[in-house]
């Protein structure tokens, strides 16, 4: 009798034993999973892997300086290429990607959570005209948002652009796509009389698209305040917080100004920005929240202009 109890005994503890192995094993690789922070960021329909390439090098960077405090990472792309109406959704919705960069505004913020830190400087305010070939000069007149208005110029952005609701709210007369390169074919039939672009892509927009058809207005440059962020979802604090983090540091060290230069500061030659007539234009779309009065968070004119020389 108290053999077999013995035997139940030894039975009951090697059980619980090999339990407790198993619990213990799921756990450790659980952990190990948890280990490496996965990044999935959404390929815009708009960019080439080069037109992704300052954006994930900022990214790389705010990461990097936070790998002691938050450990290591992985930073790859969606499975799938979307315009920016789709990837915001997704995002949302935790459909494979947990991070996208875009120009902000107030139901973005509302809808996802924002790392206030423009990545741009806010370069994607300053905004050029893509013309229909041999169209340039009938802008060298316009001096002002009104003599545009006088004028019925029509100025083609993306559907669900934050650009679009910019300018509408500004009263200038807008025609949308909700695919972006059938702007470059709208642009050069003539239906859209000015393709407005941020000074950073027309040159390499050019190149791509409509060759030979369309070309960059030397007259005019429109400015309004429009940062770019690195959204997350709305529940994705650590992550947040972490991005932030990394590119206040990178700030800080001068880092982040060393990939924005490095890959910026020969962009605008040629631009003739010195001489361009500027309208300036109000943004009501940023939340109070917008860091306007933090100067190393952006660029003027200025600035910009003494790059181009």
């Amino acid at each position: 009798m108290n053999h077999s109890r013995h035997t139940v005994n030894n039975y009951q503890g090697a059980i619980v034993l090999l339990l407790t192995i198993c619990f213990s094993a799921s756990i450790n690789i659980a952990a190990s999973s948890l280990d490496v922070q996965e990044i999935i960021y959404y390929r815009s329909e708009a960019a080439t892997e080069r037109g992704h390439q300052y954006q994930l090098e900022l990214l790389e960077l705010a990461m990097s300086k936070t790998r002691n405090d938050y450990g290591p990472y992985i930073i790859k792309p969606s499975s799938y290429e979307a315009n920016q109406k789709r990837g915001l959704i997704n995002l949302q919705l935790k459909n494979e990607i947990n991070l996208l960069w875009s120009m902000t505004d107030i139901e973005r913020e509302e809808k996802l959570l924002p790392i206030r830190i423009p990545l741009f400087k806010g370069l994607f305010g300053l905004r050029l005209c893509l013309v229909k070939k041999g169209q340039a000069d009938r802008f060298k007149d316009i001096k002002t948002k009104q003599d545009w208005l006088d004028a019925g110029h029509s100025i083609g952005q993306g559907e669900a652009w934050p650009d679009t609701r910019i300018l509408r709210a500004n009263d200038l007369p807008i025609i949308t796509s909700p695919h972006y390169s059938a702007l470059f074919k709208m642009t050069a039939r003539g239906r859209i009389d000015c393709f407005a672009r941020s000074i950073l892509e027309p040159p390499s927009e050019l190149p791509r698209f409509e060759v030979g058809k369309i070309e960059l207005e030397s007259h005019l440059i429109f400015q309004y305040r429009a940062p770019i962020y690195f959204f997350v979802h709305k529940d994705d604090y650590l992550l947040a917080k972490r991005i932030e983090t990394g590119l206040l540091r990178s700030i800080e060290d001068g880092s982040f100004d060393g990939v924005f230069y490095g890959l910026h500061e020969n962009s605008f030659h040629g631009l003739n920005l010195e001489n361009r007539q500027l309208i300036e234009l109000d943004n009501p779309l940023l939340s109070r929240e917008t860091p306007i009065n933090d100067p190393k968070l952006w660029i003027d004119l200025n600035a910009v202009i003494e790059l181009d020389k």
